[in-house]
């Protein structure tokens, strides 16, 4: 393969050029994804703190994670509810 940009010979699995920088077919600027950790981090703040799992949730659907969100999101006022009704009695 060839770059756009400079035209010297590149590896054809290569993201950028070695010799210019400029970015070939293969690169994609895509946004990083949300790791494992993130979720379980939204999940665990839905049991113990549902405020802050609420704050996650909308986080995990600012980051278009939307099925995760909406369960945290749901969860959290679950839990939320629970812990309400366990501390009132």
């Amino acid at each position: 393969m060839f770059c756009k940009q400079c035209g010297k010979e590149i590896p054809n699995a290569a993201v950028i050029c070695v010799h210019c920088g400029v970015g070939t077919d293969n690169f994609r600027m895509s946004p990083r994804g949300i790791g494992g950790g993130t979720i379980f981090c939204g999940y665990l703040l839905a049991f113990i703190m549902p405020l802050f799992g609420i704050i996650s949730g909308i986080y995990l659907l600012l980051q278009k994670c939307y099925l995760h969100g909406i369960i945290v999101i749901l969860l959290s006022i679950v839990f939320w509810i629970a812990w309400i009704a366990l501390f009132l009695r």
